[in-house]
């Protein structure tokens, strides 16, 4: 068996959980609730050895305060980048130090995936950005439904300028979703990561804070 040789950073998060509603995301805002070519790509841009064990490091001080892990892709193509490299992956994501050597092992530039939903307790709002003009829109569409990410303690940015709020999930919380109209209510850019869901970790020490907050 490897021995984990470092300690998982330290992190603070405090205050009251809030979680989605039952009934959608209209009344997110309201406080608690619920408590994948044959082309040519390029590769990754070449790591340095110390940079080749962030994706291992981050893995492992996850698993350090009991959040599963897995694998997942790294790539300049959107259609592939952060797709699982483990199949099965909701059935083998792992807190265990050996599995996780052996992944990032055998793909140092892996980047990390964390599954939503009762495997971690967590559930994610996605908030994306629109792809050609760069504008807010899930920002400004969760703001227009009463939720405010800006003022939301615990979330991470991502690379391309939106946000993933965490939250602690349970059974009324609503289940995986890809933005759209719903009725009168506009979805564009607004995603969620329930059961069966899950996403990839940007900012360690904001999931670490959200974790202590959401289940300390």
């Amino acid at each position: 068996m490897r021995k984990q040789e470092r300690a998982a950073p330290s992190a603070n998060g405090n205050g009251p959980e809030n979680t989605p509603s039952r009934n959608g995301l209209a009344n997110v805002g309201e406080g608690p609730r619920c408590v994948e070519s044959s082309k040519f790509e390029p590769p990754p841009p070449p790591l340095a050895s110390q940079d080749a064990q962030i994706g291992l490091a981050v893995a492992l001080a996850l698993a350090a305060v009991g959040i599963k892990v897995f694998p997942c892709v790294r790539s300049r193509n959107p259609k592939k980048d952060k797709k699982p490299l483990v199949n099965d992956w909701p059935g083998v994501a792992t807190v265990d130090p050996d599995q996780i050597h052996a992944w990032w092992d055998k793909w140092p530039d892996a980047r990390v995936g964390v599954p939503t939903g009762p495997a971690t307790g967590l559930f994610v709002l996605d908030a994306d950005v629109d792809d050609e003009t760069g504008e807010t829109i899930g920002q400004d569409n969760l703001l227009a439904l009463g939720f405010d990410v800006a003022a939301h303690p615990w979330k991470q940015a991502t690379p391309s300028g939106g946000w993933h709020c965490l939250f602690r999930w349970d059974k009324g919380c609503p289940g995986n979703t890809v933005g759209k109209v719903k009725g009168d209510v506009d979805m564009h850019g607004i995603d969620t990561r329930s059961v069966r869901g899950y996403f990839v970790v940007y900012d360690l020490d904001a999931v670490l804070a959200a974790v202590e907050a959401l289940h300390g």
